[in-house]
């Protein structure tokens, strides 16, 4: 966490809409739970972020880091490689089993190339600062008054064609405000690193395990972070790029139907997880990973 920690001691003041005299402070506890949260303090605010989330975020950036190069090696050989694709699936599943409390994370960073790994670090640690950031940005909602949250609420309608309540317009000013306290030319540096957030939480939403009724979709959230960044009006303005284009293919979360929420979400983690201990059985993923990390760099 020292990357985190530097950047955030250069920031200085955290938002030109802050008062200079606050302060940020991070409180990094070594336990399993990918959880992040952030409360008012004193002058300022503080931070809470655990060693699972870290972990989660490094292995969900190797992993795409990996996933990367294995568009690489299919474009270059002119073919799709299945078994690459199915170890992709796998390593998606198993992140997102981790995040929901079940299963544990595979150990990506002892397979990968020094490289890939070294990528994948860089990009977890720029997406922790934005997570950090975000919550960061629950507690400074929490200090706007009526005026200033529908100020935000009429900007943020035009670009985000989704129906917004409180919760899901108070996710939106955090993804903002994280924008806010770092310098305009490092915007896009902050949006990628986004979407490895974004990119797991499109994950829950195509498998129906997403809590549509509190978050944005990641497709809409990534969307208004560019509007804000980039000066667009329209969603349909945006240029998602490549590597996020698949938010568009995603469509509403999937509701079971007779049973409760919990119910419903427990289910489907249960299947999920026999799918990705169907395919650990079967793919010899280790095996997978290695050799595309060989065929990318020989080329």
């Amino acid at each position: 966490m020292v990357f985190v920690e530097e950047r955030l001691r250069a920031l200085g003041r955290l938002s030109p809409t802050i008062p200079s005299s606050a302060e940020a402070r991070l409180l990094f506890l070594p336990v399993r739970e990918p959880t992040a949260a952030a409360t008012s303090w004193k002058n300022g605010y503080l931070a809470l972020f655990t060693l699972g989330l870290f972990e989660l975020l490094r292995t969900h950036a190797t992993a795409s880091v990996w996933a990367g190069m294995l568009a690489n090696v299919e474009s270059h050989l002119g073919t799709t490689l299945e078994q690459g694709r199915r170890v992709r699936d796998y390593l998606n599943l198993r992140t997102l089993l981790y995040f929901c409390g079940r299963s544990s994370l595979p150990n990506l960073e002892a397979v990968v190339s020094p490289a890939v790994r070294t990528k994948g670090l860089v990009s977890a640690e720029a997406a922790c600062l934005f997570v950090i950031l975000h919550e960061y940005g629950h507690a400074a909602y929490g200090a706007l008054d009526r005026s200033g949250r529908e100020q935000f609420a009429a900007s943020v309608r035009l670009v985000t064609p989704e129906e917004l309540n409180s919760a899901k317009l108070e996710e939106l000013y955090a993804d903002r405000f994280a924008l806010t306290c770092i310098p305009t030319a490092a915007h896009g540096v902050l949006i990628h690193a986004s979407t490895l957030f974004f990119t797991l939480q499109a994950f829950a939403e195509e498998h129906g395990l997403a809590r549509s009724d509190y978050h944005p979709s990641a497709k809409n959230r990534l969307a208004a972070l560019l509007s804000y960044a980039e000066g667009a009006k329209h969603t349909e303005d945006l240029d998602l790029g490549p590597a996020t284009r698949q938010f568009a293919k995603l469509g509403s979360p999937k509701e079971a139907e007779g049973v409760g929420r919990q119910a419903a979400f427990g289910h489907r983690l249960d299947g999920l997880e026999h799918v990705a201990d169907a395919l650990e059985a079967s793919l010899g993923w280790r095996e997978s990973v290695a050799s595309v990390c060989r065929l990318a760099e020989s080329f």
